[in-house]
C-alpha cells in the first residue's frame, strides 16, 4: 500500500466498502457510543464507544469461558 502524501484524497471508505460487500452499517449520533454485536463480531463506532465495547467484550469472553 502506498503511503499518502499531503493533498491526496482518501480512496477507501470503510462504510462504503462494507455496503458494497453486503454489510449493513448502523450509525449513532456524533460524539456518542454505539456498539454492535453480530455473531462473533463486536464493533464500536468511535472512541466514545470504548467503555461499552470493553464491557461487552469482557462479558462475552466470560460467558464463553463458562460454557467451556
Amino acid at each position: 500500500m502506498k503511503a499518502r502524501s499531503r493533498g491526496e484524497k482518501l480512496c477507501y471508505y470503510p462504510a462504503k466498502a462494507m455496503a458494497q460487500a453486503g454489510g449493513q452499517m448502523r450509525f449513532a449520533a456524533e460524539w456518542t457510543s454505539k456498539v454492535v454485536i453480530v455473531r462473533e463480531l463486536i464493533t464500536g463506532q468511535n472512541p466514545f464507544s470504548d467503555p461499552a465495547l470493553a464491557s461487552v467484550f469482557v462479558s462475552t469472553r466470560d460467558k464463553r469461558a463458562e460454557a467451556n
